[in-house]
């Protein structure tokens, strides 16, 4: 089954607003961003220390366009005991080393921003947060072959008061009908699903940073 463009960018914006709209595992101070982090909250901190511990869903969601609600089903909550083994391997947690991934790509990409190329100093004041608030397999055909992760993250950065200073909202990847994982081949490859969170976390992280920087 082949998806236009906007097709894609409807199931996308579902499952956003999915998202948003349903008990997180992890605790949600803010949903949504309230704009750039600015220049003169990074002097008042001193910089950013990056938080090295990345909070996790204890759990991977499943779903297909074959479901009655497949954006939707993609966020449920579920009991991990109910799953398969091959489903429960595919927690992020043990497909990747998330607090080492998360780091590097996060350092990466704040690099690449000139405005955000001095914010991670060793004696800053405010710390920097990542949480993966949701991790998604969605499977794009009916026949359940083609599949593609999902990655729901949030930015927060907190004073050494404990108070929330800004946040990135919900940043996420998004659907690409270039992007096509066999659905089998992720349960029972651990490299193929390596690579294919990895890719997702990064175009989340994209997301997450972008909204760093943009006006």
């Amino acid at each position: 089954m082949r998806y236009t463009r906007n097709t894609l960018l409807i199931i996308s914006c579902l499952v956003l607003t999915a998202c948003a709209s349903t008990p997180s595992s992890a605790p949600i101070v803010q949903r949504h961003f309230t704009g750039h982090l600015p220049d003169s909250l990074l002097r008042e901190l001193n910089g950013l220390q990056l938080n090295a511990n990345v909070t996790v869903p204890v759990a991977t969601h499943f779903s297909s366009v074959a479901s009655l609600a497949p954006a939707y089903g993609l966020l449920l909550d579920i009991d991990p005991r109910s799953q398969t083994p091959e489903q429960a391997g595919l927690a992020i947690q043990r497909v990747l080393d998330v607090n080492t991934v998360s780091q590097q790509l996060l350092k990466s990409k704040m690099q690449q921003q000139p405005r955000l190329q001095n914010a991670l100093r060793d004696n800053g004041r405010g710390q920097l947060s990542l949480t993966i608030r949701r991790v998604g397999i969605l499977a794009k055909d009916v026949r359940e072959t083609q599949c593609q992760p999902m990655m729901i993250v949030s930015a927060d950065i907190r004073d050494n008061k404990g108070h929330l200073r800004w946040t990135s909202g919900f940043a996420m990847n998004r659907l690409d009908e270039r992007i096509n994982y066999s659905c089998q081949g992720l349960k029972q490859s651990k490299p193929l699903a390596q690579k294919a969170m990895t890719e997702a976390l990064d175009a989340a992280l994209t997301d997450a940073v972008q909204r760093m920087v943009q006006p």
